[in-house]
């Protein structure tokens, strides 16, 4: 378990008082995408990517100019209650119906402050070589997130999403 105790110091561990603290606090962070800690910073969070290969669509949005990745699955799914609605024009769908990456980062909460601000956000910026695919000359980050970012010139942004980067020869770290 992740916990931040009162002075917004983080620890990992069982406590069973601050159990209760901490899940309002992911409970509060969910919602609002937005967290602060001991008043000294602000997180903001966003899980949204573009497409990729695989069956589970659930986090998916697009871009203008984005071209969709070449499906290693004969249908796409979006969870539903009782388990995946199957789309199987994937590539019309991700067309015509997925949300732009540039209006999901609209709707961000806005910083009080962005020089104590730290964006995280699973898909990288494009252009920094922080998704460069190992097995082909690509970079997957998102063009929306880079402006964004430069745009908003936070403290810091924390980024997942791809796990080759460090391996390839062209990448640097």
């Amino acid at each position: 378990s992740f916990f931040f105790d009162q002075n917004g110091q983080a620890s990992f561990g069982v406590k069973q008082p601050e159990e209760t603290r901490h899940n309002e606090f992911m409970r509060q962070f969910e919602e609002d995408k937005k967290a602060a800690l001991a008043g000294k910073y602000e997180f903001i969070g966003m899980n949204q990517i573009l497409d990729h290969p695989f069956g589970c669509k659930d986090r998916v949005v697009t871009e203008t100019d984005y071209i969709p990745q070449r499906q290693l699955s004969f249908f796409a799914g979006i969870s539903n209650e009782y388990g995946y609605d199957r789309i199987f024009d994937w590539l019309e769908y991700s067309k015509t119906e997925l949300p732009l990456m540039c209006g999901i980062l609209k709707e961000l909460p806005e910083p009080e402050s962005p020089k104590k601000t730290v964006y995280v956000m699973h898909m990288p910026p494009a252009g920094l070589r922080l998704g460069q695919l190992l097995y082909q000359d690509l970079d997957i980050g998102s063009v929306d997130i880079y402006e964004f970012l430069k745009a908003k010139q936070p403290l810091l942004s924390l980024h997942g999403h791809i796990h080759e980067s460090p391996d390839t020869e062209k990448g640097s770290w």
